[in-house]
């Protein structure tokens, strides 16, 4: 049991709604450390415990934008290489450690204007794929009052034909 990688719980349909008993998530799931996939829609769950956190392995789901409530999501040691594509949608979120600026079509920097709930540490990375100053000012970083420490990375080992004026307007244009 504790080599699943995904675990989907059937639905016990109680009343007017599907419940989950405390106990599976609170004693089950920090048993689980390959889990990958961890289903629990539909269900009537208020708080989902910290152990998930723990859970080293797990994918963020495709569909986090519907995750309306979301206020804390702790990335920061994960092997993450770009954001899931809704997740500018949580703007109840206070605890973003870090947020990776997507490649091309990936996820831009502006996507941070919303979350205006932010507070305690940010780390933007991959800020060389920030085409457009415009986005980097649209990420409204001033707006965030209580962050209260950002680390801003480029990749290391750009080329030279990588523009350094650029560079510059991105960081003048994050404040």
């Amino acid at each position: 049991m504790e080599h699943l990688r995904m675990f989907i719980p059937l639905p016990i349909d109680v009343w007017s709604g599907y419940w989950l008993s405390n106990k599976v998530l609170e004693e089950l799931m920090p048993k689980l450390r390959h889990l990958r996939m961890l289903s629990l829609s539909g269900y009537e769950i208020r708080e989902v415990p910290s152990s998930v956190g723990d859970l080293k392995h797990l994918r963020l789901p495709l569909s986090i934008g519907n995750l309306n409530n979301l206020q804390h999501l702790d990335v920061s040691n994960s092997c993450l290489q770009e954001m899931p594509s809704q997740i500018g949608k949580l703007r109840s979120l206070q605890v973003l450690s870090k947020f990776i600026v997507g490649q091309d079509n990936g996820l831009n920097v502006k996507e941070l204007r919303n979350m205006t709930r932010l507070q305690g540490g940010l780390c933007i990375s991959k800020l060389e794929n920030v085409a457009n100053v415009q986005d980097a000012r649209e990420a409204s970083l001033n707006k965030k009052h209580k962050l209260e420490e950002l680390t801003i990375k480029w990749t290391a080992g750009l080329d030279k034909s990588y523009n350094a004026r650029n560079q510059t307007d991105v960081l003048n244009s994050l404040q």
